[in-house]
């Protein structure tokens, strides 16, 4: 499944550029916020995650993974396709599938 078959179609790029600019701010505190928007405008594009805390990509791969998404990101520069599933046991997974530089 492809983030552009559940997204939602006002998805814009405003959505997009909000949602990286959250993610550098993102704690604890604002946590459920974040995820309520990343549901709400999953990324059609490519996200730059560059500056991100940590919070803020364990939550978007973790969402990806409810809906067994393949994501692409930038962090530094560098170009990442993952695959994020459930495997046969339920177990959570986080798989390559390209980086380009």
């Amino acid at each position: 499944m492809t983030l552009d078959r559940i997204r939602n179609d006002d998805s814009t790029d405003e959505h997009i550029k909000t949602i990286e600019e959250m993610g550098c701010v993102v704690s604890l505190e604002n946590l459920g916020v974040f995820e309520k928007m990343i549901r709400n405008h999953l990324p059609t594009t490519t996200i730059n995650i560059s500056q991100w805390t940590f919070y803020a990509i364990r939550s978007l791969l973790l969402i990806c993974r409810e809906h067994n998404l393949r994501i692409q990101m930038i962090y530094d520069g560098t170009h990442i396709t993952v695959d994020c599933y459930l495997d046969k046991l339920g177990h959570q997974a986080v798989r390559p599938a390209t980086v380009l530089d």
